[in-house]
């Protein structure tokens, strides 16, 4: 199998060393020429595509870590508030002031930390 291929590869450069023996040198040298623009040009464009695709990518990752800092930033705030109202929640149980008007606040203001924090829409 190796053998047909190396022979067809042979006859492959034979022929290709003949139809370019018929070419005046002058033209080849031009051709050769146009083939090098030609890929200078396309090397520019893929150059110029990168760079904006890169620029593209990296404001991307610059909004998606604005985000989540600022996703992070809304959680801890969330946190602290359910510790208050927690912490408020105990304070009353100690005192056995379940009748204080602000309880019930305190209990939504909770619940509301906990769907905010879990993703849950409040009812």
């Amino acid at each position: 199998m190796h053998t047909r291929q190396r022979e067809a590869a042979m006859w492959r450069n034979v022929e290709l060393d003949a139809f370019v023996r018929n070419i005046p040198e002058g033209e080849v040298l031009e051709n050769l020429r146009g083939a090098l623009s030609s890929l200078q040009e396309e090397l520019a464009s893929a150059q110029a595509t990168a760079a904006l695709s890169l620029k593209t990518l990296t404001r991307e990752e610059a909004e998606v870590r604005e985000m989540q800092f600022a996703t992070e930033t809304r959680k801890r705030e969330l946190d602290q508030r359910a510790e208050r109202v927690k912490q408020d929640l105990r304070d009353a149980v100690k005192k056995k002031d379940s009748r204080a008007p602000w309880l019930h606040e305190a209990k939504e203001e909770l619940t509301r930390c906990r769907r905010s924090l879990f993703g849950r829409k409040e009812e």
